[in-house]
């Protein structure tokens, strides 16, 4: 994958305009798929889980 394609926790956090500990909860629980590129450049999240993620919270909440 391409570096510009995938997102940093913090990248994606500021994003969505939360903090970067509820990123990594979604990542935990499995709702938000997420990479490790090696043991010293952290976890990725590709921009297209983003968009998928934030569309079904989004479909989600509207339907509450």
């Amino acid at each position: 994958m391409h570096a510009h394609l995938a997102l940093t926790v913090k990248q994606v956090a500021r994003g969505m305009g939360v903090g970067e500990r509820a990123v990594r909860a979604w990542i935990k629980s499995g709702e938000l798929p997420a990479f490790n590129i090696g043991p010293h450049k952290g976890t990725r999240i590709s921009r297209q889980a983003v968009e998928k993620f934030m569309a079904q919270r989004t479909f989600n909440h509207a339907a509450k």
